[in-house]
């Protein structure tokens, strides 16, 4: 009788555990969820398995895709470890492209800007069909990009020598400027996912 009382508080123990387990799991879930815009019909854009944290989701303009970042927290990954994915607004095929966060679609989404980490840190343009057919860098600092709506140009953020900076790529042109002067930047740092506005 002893025996089978220790068994069964054995038992319990590591269901306990386990369950400990599953609700620090659920925790670190964060999935991107489409619904009505009264808020009606919610449920997951995409079940990508053990990608099961999902964040800083973009419309492409046409209304057809959506792109993420997202990595695995069971298996000990963290934002460094992301990747970008683009899936349609249904749900259906969703394709992880490679590593980075915080993507933004051209406005015929056929390309990406994105941010990367360690060891190709910077601020890159892909194409949606995935870096083996385009990749390249438009800034080697720390930052994050946004694509104009007309399509012309990149705003982007970027740490370098002088410290955090705010600058716009004119892709036309091939050049950059920066938005505020030298010396003149009233702020410490800016949050990746800033936005243009439609003009």
């Amino acid at each position: 009788m002893i025996l089978f009382v220790l068994v069964l508080v054995c038992v319990a123990a590591v269901y306990a555990q386990d369950e400990k387990s599953k609700q620090a799991d659920d925790d670190a879930d964060h999935r991107i969820f489409i619904g009505q815009a009264d808020g009606s019909g919610m449920k997951p854009l995409v079940d990508l398995g053990e990608y099961r944290f999902q964040g800083a989701p973009v419309w492409s303009a046409d209304g057809t895709k959506v792109a993420f970042h997202s990595y695995r927290p069971g298996r000990g990954e963290k934002d460094a470890d992301a990747k970008i994915v683009v899936v349609n607004a249904d749900g259906s095929d969703p394709k992880i492209l490679g590593d980075g966060e915080f993507p933004s679609f051209s406005p015929q989404h056929q390309r990406i800007v994105f941010t990367r980490y360690a060891p190709n840190p910077g601020v890159w343009v892909m194409s949606i069909e995935g870096p083996e057919k385009e990749l390249v860098q438009l800034d080697k600092g720390f930052g994050a990009g946004r694509w104009s709506p007309d399509g012309r140009k990149i705003a982007y953020t970027t740490t370098r020598e002088n410290g955090i900076k705010l600058y716009v790529f004119d892709l036309i042109e091939g050049d950059e400027y920066t938005i505020f002067e030298e010396g003149k930047c009233p702020y410490t740092s800016f949050f990746r996912n800033f936005t243009w506005s439609p003009d």
